[in-house]
């Protein structure tokens, strides 16, 4: 079997010094891959827990527009969720109000995302005194039970009387 060679009778290949060239290319276009991978997993987790945070947050304030609206003041325990969002804490068959919960407990049940809602009264929208607008505002935080936790959310909500 002949070996070709080219015109000046040398066999053909690659030289030590492409190789390392390509190398080197190789080795810059995968660094710049991996790099671009661990942005794309952070925004990536960044938003699921932004998707679970205004699931949570619609049942929260669809779990508040079915009490009495007179009620909905007095519900200001904190909610727990699990990872899937499915809430943890129990709602009272009888009254629509959301059970509390200790934070203890909580996280002894798996709960992963807690929010502690604060409901205050439209004092602009009151008529004889009775409020016809509540501001809800929800404050996400996960892990449950960390106290200080850099993963925080917050969702404003309004709900009025009709």
């Amino acid at each position: 079997m002949k070996i070709r060679s080219n015109s000046f009778g040398a066999l053909g290949g690659f030289s030590l010094a492409e190789v390392a060239i390509s190398l080197g290319i190789v080795a810059f276009a995968l660094t710049a891959i991996v790099g671009l991978l661990s942005a794309t997993v952070k925004t990536s987790k960044s938003s699921m827990d932004d998707m679970l945070v205004s699931e949570m947050a619609s049942d929260l304030v669809n779990t508040l527009r079915k009490q009495p609206f007179l009620s909905i003041s007095s519900n200001a325990s904190s909610v727990f969720y699990d990872v899937s969002g499915k809430r943890i804490n129990g709602v009272d068959a009888t009254t629509g109000v959301i059970s509390g919960m200790a934070d203890a407990t909580a996280v002894s049940q798996g709960a992963v995302y807690m929010c502690a809602p604060t409901v205050v009264s439209d004092t602009s929208m009151e008529a004889n005194g009775v409020p016809n607008l509540w501001r809800i505002r929800l404050a996400f935080q996960w892990p449950a039970g960390v106290a200080g936790s850099a993963n925080q959310k917050t969702i404003h909500a309004d709900i009025a009387r009709y």
